[in-house]
């Protein structure tokens, strides 16, 4: 029961994903499934601790996960630069 339970938010959260590495603005090296499932378990261990803990609140993890993102985003513009890179050697060999 639990696992079909993720199978469909995972399949939606890996096809999102997917579509942001087609338009460049994830970088083609994240496996969009592994990334989806990790969102997922993060979430869902959030949601765990919540129940352990009333104190804990969600700005400091809202934080982390937009800082996540970002670099996962930002990773395609240092993939970028690195194939620039290598192409500007290869022509100058």
């Amino acid at each position: 029961m639990a696992q079909r339970g993720f199978e469909e938010p995972r399949r939606l959260i890996s096809q999102v994903l997917a579509s942001a590495q087609v338009r460049g603005e994830i970088a083609e090296r994240f496996d969009p499934g592994a990334l989806a499932s990790f969102l997922i378990a993060t979430f869902h261990g959030l949601v765990l601790q919540r129940e352990w803990d009333e104190r804990l609140t969600a700005e400091p993890h809202k934080e982390l996960l937009n800082a996540l993102l970002r670099a996962v985003a930002e990773s395609t513009q240092v993939d970028k630069a690195a194939v620039g890179q290598r192409t500007k050697m290869s022509l100058r060999g």
